[in-house]
């Protein structure tokens, strides 16, 4: 009789998971993979990725004013004092 495919990979995947969880380095790596998955992490990556990039807008904006604001006033020169007689 015939397994079916789904079957087949399902306890082809049951196997590697017995072995990979009695080899302790490759346990490591298993749920470390599965734990991944389950809480959904790279969903979180992607959200966390995404709002990094849409916070150094305004960084990139004050930093750009900050420089534009000193390269004005280095232009001009020092800020010369007049001296009392």
């Amino acid at each position: 009789m015939e397994m079916n495919p789904m079957r087949r990979m399902l306890a082809s995947w049951r196997r590697l998971a017995r072995v990979a969880m009695a080899t302790r380095g490759l346990r490591v790596i298993f749920l470390a993979g599965r734990n991944y998955v389950l809480h959904q992490s790279a969903n979180q990556a992607g959200s966390l990725a995404f709002s990094s990039l849409l916070a150094m807008f305004p960084l990139l904006i004050l930093l750009s004013a900050t420089a534009g604001y000193l390269g004005h006033s280095l232009r001009r020169g020092p800020v010369s004092v007049p001296r009392r007689r």
